[in-house]
């Protein structure tokens, strides 16, 4: 029976350290990534711009509340709020490390396992997305 258990416990031990080591994307999936986010977050800010343009009338005719105005100065003012405020960068900031570790493992996972099946699919669907998205709003910006 020992020896069973014992067969049993370095078993689970190889498991959990290959589990540790993910493996690593290449290069060429890293940038096929970047490129394509950093096009979702320029799609995202200009339609922003254009959301301020199109509202920025409306919100003339919109009467503004000097109370509405006098309590968030007094919120910003308030050492509770301001110590939040610091607390909640401070932890964003201690994320950005752990989040890119994340998406590293997860695009290494997915380079490994995942693509060899879903790469050729995930592909043409990024790509036809993105032709429909550039009829809609243009890729090239003013």
């Amino acid at each position: 029976m020992s020896g069973k258990l014992v067969v049993a416990v370095i078993l689970a031990l190889q498991v959990t350290a290959s589990l540790c080591e993910l493996p690593q994307p290449s290069k060429e999936l890293v940038d096929k990534y970047t490129d394509l986010k950093e096009s979702v977050y320029k799609l995202l800010a200009y339609a922003g711009i254009k959301a301020k343009e199109a509202l920025e009338p409306l919100a003339q005719h919109i009467p503004q509340s000097q109370a509405a105005k006098d309590y968030v100065e007094e919120l910003q003012g308030k050492p509770h709020v301001q110590s939040v405020v610091k607390v909640a960068t401070g932890v964003a900031g201690e994320l950005v490390p752990l989040v890119d570790k994340v998406r590293m493992a997860g695009l290494g996972l997915y380079e490994t396992y995942a693509r060899p099946w879903l790469g050729t699919y995930l592909d043409q669907g990024v790509t036809a997305i993105k032709e429909y998205v550039n009829t809609v709003v243009p890729a090239e910006q003013p």
